[in-house]
């Protein structure tokens, strides 16, 4: 990974990686720390609602066929999402979705649901770190003056 690919703000940030794949989840996770963020893994929305609770990530990658439930309803990537927004509305995140289907199946769905991007797999590394600096890039940009990232930056 080039100098490039690492960002000075990238130690403040969470990031928490939802992928049902094992191989991918853990290609993502190792992408992510290499390039110097805190990362987060879930295999499942039920895994993914308990680190975001415990964790409060600031950018989320997320797949969208995600396999899981919360409270016996079956759960995929989206809503998982639109539970995360409606039960912690006070918390500001953002979210990438990730998906190795046609994008015209989900690319409405998720922009309409405020996916900062929407990746197609196989990833590939780099477009996947540049939409993750411009996510947070923009939660720089609108931290309150006198916020953490505002006194160390």
């Amino acid at each position: 990974m080039s100098e490039e690919d690492r960002t000075p703000t990238a130690e403040l940030k969470k990031i928490l990686i939802v992928e049902d794949d094992k191989v991918a989840l853990h290609a993502m996770a190792q992408m992510v720390q290499t390039a110097g963020y805190t990362v987060i893994i879930a295999g499942d929305s039920g895994e993914a609602i308990r680190a975001f609770e415990l964790e409060k990530p600031d950018l989320m990658l997320v797949d969208i066929n995600l396999r899981g439930e919360n409270v016996g309803q079956p759960m995929d990537g989206l809503g998982l999402i639109d539970w995360l927004n409606y039960r912690h509305a006070d918390h500001v995140f953002k979210y990438i979705i990730v998906s190795g289907d046609d994008p015209r199946a989900h690319e409405g769905r998720a922009a309409l649901s405020g996916a900062f991007a929407f990746i197609r797999k196989p990833i590939d590394p780099h477009s996947v770190l540049a939409e993750m600096k411009k996510a947070i890039g923009d939660l720089l940009e609108a931290d309150p003056p006198g916020s953490p990232a505002q006194e160390q930056g």
